[in-house]
């Protein structure tokens, strides 16, 4: 599903096209200093979700484009994700969009 206000559109379509594996994450907080190259860690993109093993790159200092390794429903703008190493917090943010794979 995607959200185009300025078109006023709504996009949506079956279960299966929904599924994605890379989005954004903004306005991040970070626990510990944040890497300055992409890196490994599990990333959870909502409260009781699993964490899903990731790769997670800065696009600047204050976002990251996340590339999750198995495809994920309900990766909504607006809804946090946090990065994770094990059982310590590394940081997280505000899911902004997803991103498709030519972006």
């Amino acid at each position: 599903m995607a959200i185009d206000a300025a078109s006023k559109r709504v996009l949506v379509g079956e279960k299966p096209y929904l599924a994605v594996t890379d989005f954004t994450v903004e306005k991040v907080n970070w626990i510990v200093p944040p890497p300055a190259e992409r890196f490994a860690a599990d990333c959870r993109i909502r409260y009781r979700h699993n964490e899903i093993p990731s790769h997670i790159q800065s696009i600047d200092g204050n976002q990251m484009r996340v590339h999750m390794n198995v495809a994920q429903h309900g990766v909504t703008p607006g809804q946090a994700a946090v990065f994770y190493r094990g059982d310590e917090v590394l940081g997280g943010g505000w899911i902004g969009k997803t991103v498709l794979g030519t972006e």
